[in-house]
């Protein structure tokens, strides 16, 4: 089995590279069709892969609860990014989404009361700095840029809810399974708002080539393979150790949207690219020392009190004389 850390980095690459090819499919096609083509062909590959591995027996209550969360990610969070991928360049939305890490930390804090340490804050802003100099300045000046920057940034944090969510909800469940029932909600759900906003079902541009086949390779790639590599990390990780990974994606971003869409990547761009690396690796190392730092006294207190509790609970209820609490786990 892959090391957590690994298939963090998998996903990164996986949500980072196909960014770009995103970017050209939407020069010949409206966003939404482009997103319901490359959802279609994800989760039929996913599904194919439930069924050739045997794992669809496995298909339970738990879940299909935990399946509505592809709405959020990739239905909302990529219907929001193509838009503004649409309205800005491929690597402006990478910029974007390095902030993502920070918003994570930020609705874990909020949500589930997790403890961030200024030191982790500060990793991940150099880390947003180092892909601030990833992109040149005339992504930053395009027209339009103002509305891809508000659009982006709904899909980010739509994004940034997703990994809040999955990490509750996909507990337990079998990675491949959670990730097929996801994409097949956020497709219908796809499907269902490409008709709303454009009026027309994206299956009628399934007889085009160019698109089949970009948007085909690049929907298994961003979201069956980022998905499936994230989900099945995601258990075995906590939260804040896995945000430091998304800081790789902006810049995958970033050398996709220069071998694909031939944009220019400079010495600083490489540096900011470095810093990005350097940062991950340092918060590798300061997760790490959290993780293995032993418990407080309270904590340890606080365990003795509820195993003493728990023994005398057991005393009470077989009438047995009563013991010294200290003594109690002997």
């Amino acid at each position: 089995m892959l090391a957590p850390e690994f298939l963090m980095i998998i996903s990164a690459a996986c949500w980072g590279i196909p960014t770009a090819l995103s970017k050209a499919l939407l020069s010949e096609f409206p966003p939404l069709t482009v997103l319901s083509v490359q959802l279609l062909a994800s989760t039929i590959s996913l599904w194919l892969a439930v069924i050739v591995t045997g794992n669809l027996p496995s298909l339970s209550k738990k879940v299909l609860r935990q399946a509505p969360m592809g709405v959020l990610e990739p239905a909302l969070a990529y219907s929001f990014g193509l838009y503004g991928l649409e309205r800005c360049s491929a690597t402006l939305a990478s910029l974007i989404a390095a902030f993502e890490p920070l918003m994570v930390l930020l609705f874990s804090g909020i949500a589930l009361g997790q403890r961030i340490s200024r030191q982790h804050i500060a990793l991940l802003l150099c880390a947003c700095f180092g892909t601030f100099l990833v992109t040149p300045q005339e992504a930053l000046s395009e027209s339009n840029s103002l509305i891809g920057l508000l659009l982006t940034t709904l899909g980010t944090c739509s994004a940034a809810l997703y990994v809040i969510g999955s990490k509750a909800l996909t507990s337990g469940c079998h990675a491949l399974l959670a990730t097929a029932t996801q994409q097949t909600c956020a497709l219908v759900f796809a499907l269902a708002l490409a008709l709303l906003v454009d009026g027309t079902t994206p299956l009628q541009h399934l007889l085009s080539s160019a698109l089949l086949g970009h948007a085909c390779g690049s929907g298994i790639i961003q979201y069956a393979g980022a998905f499936l590599t994230y989900l099945s990390a995601i258990k075995r990780m906590g939260i804040q150790n896995a945000v430091n990974y998304l800081c790789l994606s902006p810049a995958f971003g970033a050398l996709g949207a220069y071998f694909i869409l031939q944009e220019r990547l400079t010495v600083l761009q490489c540096l900011g690219v470095l810093i990005v690396v350097l940062v991950l690796w340092k918060c590798r190392d300061h997760t790490s020392a959290d993780r293995n730092h032993s418990p407080s006294s309270a904590q340890l207190d606080e365990t003795n009190f509820l195993d003493t509790r728990i023994c005398l609970r057991g005393q009470q209820h077989l009438h047995a004389p009563p013991i010294n609490a200290l003594n109690c786990k002997s």
